[in-house]
C-alpha cells in the first residue's frame, strides 16, 4: 500500500491559450477573446495498494485499488477518481500474467462525471537479467452523466513498457502505447499514439534523479466547426503534445517514513486548430510513504 500528498502550483490549470478569434459576418468582422490561462495551486492526495490471496504455488487472487483527489481554490477544477480491479494472477519462472475486470468512477467539480467497467490483461516478462517487459491491454466502455448521447463509448488500448538496467545505479525506461476511443458522436472519436524515454540514476548521498521526455499524437476522426482565417470551417483536429519532466528525490530524507520528491514538468500542445493549443509549467512537491 502507498500514500502520497502533493502540492502542485499550475500556471495554466484550464489548459488554454489566449488570443482573439475573428469571423466575417453580414455586419462586418466580429471578434471575441479567448479565456486567459488561470493559475492555481492544487493539493492532491493519492492512496493505493494491492493484496493477493494465495490459491496455489502459481495462482493468486489479486485485488488492486487507487483513490485520487485534487482540490483547488476554484472548485470547478476539483477532481476525484476511484479505481478498482480484481482478477487472477499466474506466476511463472520469468514473469507473471494478470487478467480481470476493472471499475472506475470520476467526479469533477463535486459532480458525478463518468464511470467505466472493463477488462484488462497484463503480462510481465524478464527478457534478460537486465531487461524487463510489461504489456497491458485494456477494453473500457465508458458512460457519462452529461452529454451521454455524444460522449458515451469505449476505449481500447495497448501499452508496452521496457525497463533496462545499465548497472546497479542507472536505468532506462521506454514506454509506448496505442489508444482508440470511440464515442457516439464521431467528432470526439480519436486515436492516440504515445512515446516516452526516461533515464534514472542513483546519485551520491541518497539522491535519485529521473528525467523523461514524452510525446502524444492525437487524431480525431470527425470534423468540428472552428474559426479559421475569418471564416467558419469544418476541420479534423490533429494534436501533438510534448511533455518534459525531471524529478529529484532522496531516500535518506524522510519524516515518519514519508520521502519527498520534487518534480518540474513543461507541456507544449500544438494543433491544427490554434484555439486548442496551450503551454504549461508545473512544479510538484510530493511526499510519499509505502506500507
Amino acid at each position: 500500500m502507498w500514500f502520497n500528498i502533493r502540492i502542485a502550483p499550475d500556471n495554466n490549470i484550464n489548459n488554454t491559450t489566449t488570443g482573439e478569434q475573428c469571423v466575417n459576418t453580414l455586419f462586418g468582422v466580429m471578434c471575441d477573446t479567448l479565456d486567459e490561462p488561470k493559475k492555481d495551486v492544487g493539493l492532491n492526495v493519492m492512496l493505493g495498494g494491492n493484496y493477493e490471496f494465495k490459491l496455489s504455488d502459481k495462482w493468486r487472487l489479486k485485488n488492486e485499488f487507487m483513490v485520487y483527489n485534487s482540490k483547488y481554490d476554484d472548485k470547478k477544477y476539483d477532481d476525484t477518481y476511484l479505481y478498482y480491479t480484481i482478477g487472477a494472477r499466474y506466476i511463472y519462472k520469468k514473469g507473471d500474467i494478470f487478467f480481470g475486470p476493472t471499475f472506475s468512477k470520476r467526479y469533477l467539480a463535486h459532480k458525478s462525471y463518468n464511470y467505466s467497467t472493463g477488462f484488462m490483461f497484463e503480462k510481465n516478462y524478464d527478457v534478460t537479467k537486465k531487461l524487463n517487459a510489461n504489456l497491458t491491454l485494456n477494453y473500457t466502455p465508458t458512460y457519462y452523466d452529461d452529454y451521454s448521447d455524444i460522449l458515451d463509448g469505449d476505449v481500447k488500448s495497448a501499452r508496452l513498457r521496457l525497463f533496462y538496467a545499465l548497472d546497479a545505479s542507472k536505468y532506462f525506461i521506454f514506454k509506448t502505447g496505442y489508444e482508440y476511443e470511440k464515442t457516439k458522436d464521431e467528432t470526439y472519436t480519436n486515436d492516440r499514439i504515445n512515446l516516452a524515454l526516461g533515464f534514472g540514476a542513483e546519485l551520491p548521498y541518497g539522491f535519485h534523479i529521473y528525467a523523461e521526455p514524452s510525446v502524444i499524437f492525437t487524431n480525431y476522426k470527425g470534423k468540428r466547426w472552428t474559426v479559421k482565417d475569418y471564416n467558419f470551417e469544418e476541420i479534423k483536429e490533429k494534436d501533438t503534445t510534448q511533455r518534459y519532466s525531471i524529478s529529484l528525490s532522496n531516500r535518506k530524507i524522510s519524516f515518519m517514513g514519508f520521502v519527498p520528491t520534487l518534480t518540474y514538468s513543461y507541456t507544449d500542445k500544438s494543433s491544427n486548430i490554434w484555439q486548442r493549443e496551450y503551454e504549461k509549467s508545473l512544479i510538484e512537491f510530493t511526499i510519499q510513504k509505502r506500507f
